[in-house]
């Protein structure tokens, strides 16, 4: 059996190597299903590295099971032709696809419509917010295809994977079968990080550090509503929090914005972590802060209420399905004012309150459960169209 995966998303290659940023088991889990005979291979962005440093915070994903195939760069509208014709030839003899939202996925999810292929839909984001809210203009403008073809693809469907429980099915409703599954890997629960949470509640004073993880050089991150409402605290006369800022980008709009609103002192950019590391920091914040413009269901949320840390985020995509809404804003023009209503709002009981639903609640995200939902169904799906 042939089974393809398709995305536009990026990977690294150094060596002979290739690297996820998030998972060493990214793409081992569509495995599923699969015996010594079958084939997976996986179409994606390749990103060519020129030395280990470069790929040394990243998860090897190399397997002798899953063969990697470069995808054009989606970003370039001149590769858009060539990207078709690739999926075209790669789907000629593809017994089952899976099929991740994006653009090469809605050329494949035409062929696969019209040549009667099976395929699975994996999705994890609101394309359409992710492409209406982009800085470039050109990006901005394929939002509404972009979103009609995915719409389309989920829709006709055989099988659809989602990583939330109700925000993308009821934007990207399937007719066919569904699973509601989180593609997070590893979370640390320990009654432990509650307890020292607890302590370090009840002993805080003075500065208030506020997290977030996510690149830096966009704007769908939101790290600049954080750093407005910080601007606002301290026209206020509250100038005792500082925000700090992990992820990959260069920060110098960011940097310009903090400078432009006088609280320059109040931002730090710590850069890249390791996933290890972004664990030890979590214990080391009081606030973990999720603004993002657009969302399916952020794991780093999740990680921070394994840490017990108390979470102020944005109402986008599947984030209500984590936090309560009273730690949440909208952006709806009053996001700012909302903001520093919440921050000013979290007192240490509303913190100890919080970070006690949230610990509790990231239970039901236990990895290994996830895993044996998530392997269950794509066996299914394999096993319903593997030829007799």
């Amino acid at each position: 059996m042939d089974v393809i995966y398709i995305q536009d998303q990026e990977i690294d290659h150094y060596n002979g190597q290739f690297y996820h940023s998030k998972s060493e088991h990214f793409f081992s889990r569509f495995l599923a299903g699969l015996n010594e005979n079958d084939t997976l291979t996986v179409y994606t962005g390749i990103i060519n590295r020129n030395c280990a440093q470069e790929v040394a915070k990243y998860k090897d994903v190399t397997n002798p099971r899953i063969t990697y195939k470069q995808v054009p760069e989606f970003r370039n509208p001149k590769n858009l032709l060539a990207i078709n014709r690739l999926m075209k030839r790669v789907l000629k003899d593809a017994d089952f696809c899976y099929l991740r939202s994006g653009i090469a996925a809605s050329f494949a999810s035409t062929i696969c419509l019209k040549k009667h292929i099976p395929y699975m839909a994996v999705v994890n984001e609101d394309i359409f917010r992710n492409t209406i809210a982009h800085s470039r203009l050109l990006v901005r403008l394929s939002a509404y295809p972009l979103s009609y073809y995915t719409h389309r693809m989920v829709r006709e469907a055989n099988y659809a994977c989602y990583v939330t429980q109700d925000y993308l099915q009821s934007n990207y409703p399937c007719k066919g079968k569904s699973l509601g599954c989180s593609d997070i890997e590893f979370l640390d629960i320990n009654e432990l990080s509650l307890t020292k949470r607890l302590n370090k509640i009840q002993k805080q004073e003075g500065t208030i550090v506020l997290g977030t993880v996510g690149s830096v050089d966009t704007e769908l991150k939101g790290q600049d509503t954080i750093i407005k409402a910080l601007a606002k605290l301290k026209a206020e006369g509250f100038t005792n929090y500082i925000f700090q800022m992990v992820g990959t980008g260069k920060p110098n709009r960011l940097r310009n914005l903090a400078a432009e609103l006088g609280i320059a002192n109040q931002i730090e950019f710590l850069g890249e972590f390791k996933h290890d590391d972004v664990q030890k920091w979590f214990e080391t914040i009081d606030i973990y802060v999720h603004p993002s413009r657009s969302e399916g269901l952020p794991r780093t949320i999740l990680e921070a209420m394994t840490k017990a840390v108390p979470c102020i985020c944005s109402s986008v995509g599947g984030i209500p399905e984590l936090i309560d809404g009273d730690s949440l804003f909208t952006y709806d023009g009053t996001e700012i004012d909302t903001l520093v209503n919440i921050i000013k709002g979290f007192s240490k009981d509303k913190m100890e309150f919080e970070v006690k639903i949230n610990f509790e609640r990231s239970k039901n995200y236990e990895p290994k459960l996830l895993e044996q939902k998530r392997t269950v169904f794509f066996a299914q799906a394999i096993n319903e169209f593997r030829k007799k």
